[in-house]
This record gives structure tokens, C-alpha cells and sequence, in this order.
């Protein structure tokens, strides 16, 4: 697994909900766990497009559930 990738979603989730890094894995939930609102998910896509050069459109970001598949979306 590319750990850059992994480290870049993981820090941009860290920071749009105020959680450490280390309290976050790929098995995290984003609407369970995190319970982001969707003015949150603004956020996470602008940091997200900016540390990785794009973010997912509304529809592609509503089949990912867990940080995990933000991390596979970003590898293909």
C-alpha cells in the first residue's frame, strides 16, 4: 500500500474532524464513526484535492464508507 497516499487521507480526515491521526485506521467509518456533516465533507474534499490533486464528486464519495476506500479511490 502506498503509505503516502494513506498518510495524506488520513491527516485530511484528522483534521476536518479534530481527531488524531492514530485515532483514525482504514476500517474508520466516515458516517458511523466520524459522523461528518456534509458541510465537513466540503472540507475533507478541499484538503483532499489539495494534498492529493483531486477528491471525489458527490456521487463517487457517496460509495465510500470507510477511510479505506478513500485510500483505494485514490490509488486507481
Amino acid at each position: 500500500m502506498d503509505t503516502s497516499i494513506k498518510n495524506k487521507v488520513i491527516g485530511a480526515f484528522a483534521e476536518t474532524t479534530g481527531k488524531s491521526a492514530s485515532e483514525l485506521s482504514m476500517k474508520t467509518r466516515i458516517e458511523e464513526d466520524l459522523e461528518l456533516k456534509s458541510i465537513n465533507m466540503f472540507t475533507l474534499a478541499a484538503m483532499l484535492e489539495g494534498s492529493l490533486g483531486s477528491a471525489p464528486d458527490a456521487d463517487e464519495a457517496e460509495n465510500l464508507k470507510t477511510i479505506g476506500d478513500y485510500v483505494e479511490y485514490y490509488k486507481k
